[in-house]
Formats: C-alpha cells, sequence, structure tokens
C-alpha cells in the first residue's frame, strides 16, 4: 500500500468506512445509508470527495483482482475435469468429443490472448511506455 492510499484510507470517518463496506457488499445508496447508521445525503456528500470514491475503486479493484486469482485457480480444475472426461474410456462418445472442443476452443482463444498480450508489450516498449503495475 503507497503512503498516498494509507493517508487516504485514514481520512475515512468510521462511518464512512461502514459505508465502504455495503457499497462493496452490493447495497444500493438507500441500504448503505442504513448499514452506515446515517442519512442518504451523507452518501450523495461523500461520493463527490475524491478520497471516499478512490477507496471505492481501490476496493473495487483489489475485489477484481481476488476474484480474478480464484477463476484462475479454477480454470485448472475445470481444464482437468474435461481432460478426464475425454480421456475416460467409459464417457459416450459424443461427450467425449464435446469435452475436446471445449479445450480446443479454450486453447485457440488462451494463445491468441497470450499473442495479444506479446504484441501489445512489443509495441509498449518500442513506444517507450513503462507499464509497471
Amino acid at each position: 500500500m503507497n503512503m498516498d492510499k494509507a493517508n487516504r484510507d485514514s481520512t475515512l470517518t468510521r462511518t464512512q468506512g461502514l459505508a465502504l463496506k455495503a457499497f462493496l457488499e452490493g447495497n444500493d445508496w438507500r441500504q448503505t445509508a442504513i448499514i452506515a447508521g446515517c442519512h442518504v445525503s451523507s452518501i450523495t456528500r461523500w461520493m463527490k470527495l475524491p478520497q471516499f470514491r478512490e477507496a471505492i475503486q481501490d476496493a473495487t479493484n483489489l475485489g477484481f483482482s481476488e476474484a480474478g486469482t480464484r477463476l484462475a485457480g479454477a480454470a485448472y480444475s475445470a481444464a482437468s475435469t474435461l481432460e478426464n472426461i475425454m480421456m475416460d474410456p467409459d464417457s459416450k462418445p459424443e461427450i467425449k468429443i464435446k469435452a475436446a472442443e471445449t479445450i480446443l476452443n479454450y486453447a485457440l482463444r488462451l494463445s491468441e490472448n497470450m499473442d495479444l498480450q506479446h504484441r501489445i508489450r512489443l509495441l509498449e516498449q518500442v513506444a517507450g511506455v513503462d507499464n509497471e503495475d
């Protein structure tokens, strides 16, 4: 966590922190206000504050990052499941074909995405773009 983010997060009040948590749990503004113990007008006012909006964005980004990590782990298990179905001598031929087709389709999409990422990195290098996160 960088110092700007740490300073910003420490400037949120306890009620703003509760509102932030309620938002991240998928609540609308009215329900968020109830959970945080404030009025909807407070939520409206806080949404105009850069530090509050940035805190929401940071937490949202972290949530998506964590979800992506979980999906990547699940993808390995899913690929193993498809492979097991495809290789199972007791699987019906049409099921084996569907599993094989699915594996090939996803493998092709993965290959294309990796190729695009590689090409983008090369273009960024040529353009002198520093894209380190």
